[in-house]
């Protein structure tokens, strides 16, 4: 069974579904579900873009939602969408002000980060980002 707030759920599929309108009527009742956390410590904004709904993710983002949120293991959701290689994504948070300073629990930066996993062809190109 699952430790995750139902309402968590609720949010993650509306917004995952595309239905917005439900997903706003949850949000008025309750605009605190922005920062409710699944059972990994993870917003719905974070789970979406470990699963590259970059619409999904802006949507929240247009609600309040956190872009530099981390997750229970203190790792930055940019850290999570660059070492995915999702490119288009990673562009889009650095575009609109994403923290690519932060670090993970570890005091790691986001390419040692990257480089520890061995995705050097993403640590080169966040490199582009002006991130060291």
């Amino acid at each position: 069974m699952s430790d995750t707030d139902p309402r968590w759920y609720a949010l993650r599929n509306a917004v995952r579904s595309r239905d917005y309108g439900a997903a706003q009527k949850l949000l008025d009742t309750d605009k605190a579900l922005l920062t409710l956390r699944n059972q990994t410590g993870e917003t719905v904004l974070h789970w979406l873009a470990v699963e590259n709904e970059g619409n999904c993710v802006a949507w929240l983002r247009l609600k309040g939602a956190d872009i530099d949120t981390k997750n229970k293991f203190g790792t930055p959701v940019i850290f999570e969408v660059a070492q995915l290689g999702y490119k288009g994504l990673f562009k889009w948070f650095a575009d609109v002000g994403a923290d690519l300073k932060a670090v993970d629990q570890y005091g790691q930066g986001l390419v040692e980060y990257l480089e520890d996993a061995g995705k050097t062809e993403m640590a080169e190109f966040v490199r582009e980002f002006g991130v060291t």
